[in-house]
């Protein structure tokens, strides 16, 4: 794998505006494509906004809700944080996007409180180099096998869906 030039972006979306809050996105992605970054991560909820959603029904949320593709997850060891800005509803929100390598460092974070990114370029060696690559590769699920292959019955507790 060759070295990823990443962006995390952070924008004030405003509640139930899609159309708006896809422009931002699209701004914010199309300066950091030409910045050379070739994957850009927005704050969860940017297009539909966040906060509000806490007050809609059941039916409101599935109106302005969207499938995603189907599919496995894939977990990285890289965490970039895309956080929102500004006045979110009745809630402040401050931002702090970041960009954090496998070993916990900081290689960047958004210290605006405007629409804006930053970008790190990621490199695959800093993958195998670190713990977290080192512990998979040594487990050994023959000893916890027993414990962790229980059948169980899984539960979730949303407030808003009744079952």
């Amino acid at each position: 794998m060759d070295p990823i030039k990443i962006s995390t972006a952070q924008f004030e979306n405003r509640s139930g505006d899609k159309a708006y809050n896809l422009a931002v996105i699209d701004k914010l992605a199309g300066q950091a494509a030409a910045e050379g970054s070739q994957v850009i991560t927005f704050h969860e909820c940017s297009i539909t906004g966040y906060t509000f959603a806490r007050k809609l029904s059941k039916e409101e949320l599935l109106a302005i809700s969207e499938r995603i593709p189907e599919g496995e997850s894939v977990q990285e060891l890289i965490a970039i944080f895309s956080n929102p800005i500004g006045m979110d509803d009745d809630q402040l929100k401050n931002g702090c996007s970041m960009i954090i390598d496998p070993f916990g460092d900081i290689l960047e974070e958004c210290r605006s409180f405007k629409d804006s990114f930053v970008t790190a370029t990621l490199y695959p060696k800093k993958l195998t180099d670190a713990g977290g690559s080192r512990y998979i590769k040594a487990r050994r699920p023959e000893l916890y096998k027993d414990i962790i292959g229980q059948s169980h019955q899984p539960e979730q507790k949303v407030a808003w869906l009744k079952s």
